[in-house]
């Protein structure tokens, strides 16, 4: 008898992505505990609904990634580092183990950029995905649809973020964005409500993260969450 392995279709994409995930608010849930498994001290959920791209962010300044470190560990997917104990601190408990919660960005948008510098960096790793490029046939073997990495000096993130300076991190710029007209001023109080609920069970006995939501468009009325130990 001779061993045969199975193939992984493209199609595993929107499977994981925004068909398991079907809430706007669980994907932005998902993508903040990351950065709180980051060991991030703040968290920044930004709104950049009226430029000429819309994009929602996610930026955080917790210890970032390598450039190898996008390759191997957020481009690998199911891979989890905090489960397989390939992170710093092993007795952590954390938030997010699954592997799959950077997919948490296709219920969001069509592409996404990644933005990520450790403190060892003196520029940012880029990864540029396009999610659309995964669904034009379901006969491409996931792993052979292909995403751009580089490295670069400098990106800029929107006026009103305060994390431009963070000596490491990540930012996540979500566009393409899949339903921008629902993203009103009434859906931005309900997501704080979700995080308000949602993200203190997650920090168990670390410091606490700082987490805003900021909105270019209602910066008169941008909302913070702090959620202490």
């Amino acid at each position: 008898m001779s061993q045969k392995y199975f193939k992984v279709s493209s199609h595993i994409k929107s499977i994981l992505g925004k068909e398991l995930i079907n809430n706007d608010f669980v994907a932005i849930l998902e993508l903040v505990k990351n950065s709180i498994d980051a060991a991030a001290s703040k968290v920044e959920v930004i709104f950049d609904l009226e430029d000429a791209t819309p994009a929602i962010w996610v930026v955080d300044d917790g210890k970032g990634m390598s450039e190898s470190e996008v390759l191997e560990k957020w481009a690998f997917l199911g891979y989890s580092a905090k489960r397989e104990g390939g992170e710093d601190d092993y007795e952590r408990k954390y938030a997010g183990n699954k592997g799959i919660g950077r997919l948490s960005c296709d219920r969001l948008g069509a592409q996404v950029d990644v933005y990520a510098k450790t403190t060892l960096d003196s520029s940012y790793a880029h990864a540029a995905v396009n999610w659309s490029l995964f669904e034009a046939n379901s006969k491409e073997l996931f792993q052979k649809v292909p995403f751009e990495l580089e490295m670069i000096s400098q990106y800029d993130l929107p006026a009103c973020s305060k994390l431009s300076k963070a000596n490491s991190g990540v930012a996540l710029r979500i566009h393409d964005l899949r339903d921008l007209e629902s993203w009103n001023r009434k859906k931005l109080i309900d997501l704080r409500r979700v995080l308000s609920k949602l993200v203190s069970p997650f920090t168990f006995d670390q410091d606490s993260s700082e987490i805003f939501i900021l909105s270019q468009r209602d910066q008169k009325d941008d909302v913070k969450l702090k959620e202490d130990k």
